[in-house]
C-alpha cells in the first residue's frame, strides 16, 4: 500500500522508513502513532523473550543442568531467582 501511495522507490526503504511513509500518507499524527506502536511492540517482544529465557533456565535447573538456585518458583508458578 505504501509503495502505491507514494512516489518512493524500493531503495528508499531503510530503517525507520515506515514512520516516514506513514507521515507522508496520513500526516503527522499517523507518523507519531507509528513510532508509539513500534515502541510498544519492541517492549512486548523484549518481555516475551525474557519470559521464554526464564522458563528455559528454570527447566534446565529442574533437569540438573544448572544449579538448583534457578529452579525456584513463586506462588504464581513463575520462575524467581
Amino acid at each position: 500500500a505504501a509503495l502505491g501511495g507514494t512516489d518512493s522507490s524500493q531503495h528508499d526503504w531503510v530503517d525507520g522508513y515506515f514512520t516516514t511513509i506513514s507521515t507522508k500518507i496520513g500526516g503527522q499524527w499517523l507518523g507519531v502513532w507509528m513510532v508509539l506502536a513500534s515502541g510498544v511492540t519492541q517492549l512486548a517482544l523484549f518481555e516475551a523473550e525474557m519470559t521464554a529465557d526464564a522458563l528455559q533456565i528454570n527447566g534446565m535447573a529442574n533437569r540438573g543442568l544448572l544449579p538448583k538456585l534457578f529452579s525456584r518458583r513463586s506462588r504464581y508458578r513463575t520462575p524467581t531467582y
